[in-house]
């Protein structure tokens, strides 16, 4: 069982060389098929690099406001009618939940793995919520969120949510869910992309079995993509835009957005002062690190953006921390900052 936050100073590789490569050759594969650290420091120290905002009655209702900008109600999100609503339990946890779940034709993936196995990337499910157990007044923020395997999980077990995903149709499928198992008042929605500045992004989608492998491009590039593949606009908020609506100083964050990652967090953590608590931050990592869809041009400024905030990586599933020259060998990342509580990972 390990500690994470503990460090180590034996070098740990996970991983094979070729999963960049596998996984550019199975992108490539699957359109052909389908369309043919600095140490850590004591735990009662704080974190520093935070400054935490002034608790008035002016900056609560500023950001009310700006909430309503962004943020949609359950009640105006679109009837969906899903494939099925299947009833699930993470046991060592003691959260039971019921996630709806797409037409497999359309939503394969995660769906799919839903229908099949009963979960989406469970040990991931399962950190997330050990994460949660240390900041249980944290907002749990779900960037790209999809039909809401992460954001319906956290909900259920009474954490606060905030859904966001640029299709209104996935929130539907999240506030289906949760009402169902009755914690639809745990989740807030917000149906933007996220990116580096406010423009509005196009998605593509040239696997039709995997809606939720869907990136987000600007005009210019979407035009170069075969018509059919590419859906209507929608508007991009920024990262800090998305943090000004969060109510509580500490967030907790999953983030995939199919590369555009790198947009969105590299202004956040060149920022200076920060105005949140931010202790874990759960990524998609791959896609990013081989700019699979050419949306993450420079992922070294990414990588750098964490050190130099005091964030380390630890792998998602197995918590074990990893070296920064494996990066190419990732899938999913944890980055923990060095002032976050330690907590035990039981996988």
């Amino acid at each position: 069982m390990l500690k994470v936050g503990e460090r180590k100073k034996k070098k740990i590789v996970t991983g094979t060389v070729g999963v960049g490569v596998l996984v550019i050759l199975t992108y490539i594969t699957l359109n052909i098929l389908v369309e043919s650290k600095p140490p850590p420091p004591s735990e009662s120290e704080p974190f520093d690099y935070v400054l935490s905002p002034v608790d008035s009655l002016e900056l609560k209702n500023m950001k009310v406001q700006q909430s309503q900008n962004i943020e949609i109600k359950g009640e105006m999100l679109p009837r969906i009618r899903p494939f099925e609503c299947v009833r699930r339990s993470l046991r060592d946890n003691q959260t039971t939940f019921i996630m709806c779940i797409k037409p497999l034709e359309t939503d394969f993936t995660i769906s799919g793995d839903i229908y099949y196995e009963g979960y989406y990337e469970k040990d991931e499910l399962r950190m997330t919520l050990n994460l949660l157990a240390k900041y249980p007044d944290a907002t749990f923020l779900d960037i790209g969120s999809n039909i809401g395997m992460f954001s319906v999980t956290v909900a259920a077990a009474n954490y606060s949510v905030i859904a966001v995903d640029p299709f209104k149709t996935n929130l539907a499928y999240t506030r289906l869910s949760t009402m169902l198992q009755g914690t639809e008042n745990n989740v807030r929605y917000i149906p933007h992309t996220i990116s580096d500045s406010k423009h509005t992004l196009y998605p593509w989608t040239p696997i039709k079995t995997n809606e939720g492998g869907t990136p987000f491009l600007t005009e210019e590039v979407a035009k170069t993509k075969p018509k059919d593949e590419i859906g209507e606009g929608v508007d991009s908020i920024t990262f800090l835009e998305l943090l000004d609506v969060v109510f509580t100083d500490t967030v907790i964050i999953k983030m995939d957005i199919e590369g555009s990652e790198c947009n969105a967090l590299v202004p956040f953590l060149e920022n200076n002062p920060k105005t949140k608590i931010i202790p874990y931050i759960l990524m998609e990592w791959v896609v990013s690190s081989w700019n699979v869809t050419g949306l993450c041009k420079d992922i070294q400024r990414l990588i750098q953006g964490f050190t130099a905030n005091g964030y380390f990586p630890v792998n998602a599933t197995s918590g074990k921390e990893l070296e920064l020259n494996t990066e190419k060998q990732w899938y999913n990342v944890l980055w923990v900052h060095q002032n976050a509580e330690r907590f035990s990972l039981n996988l």
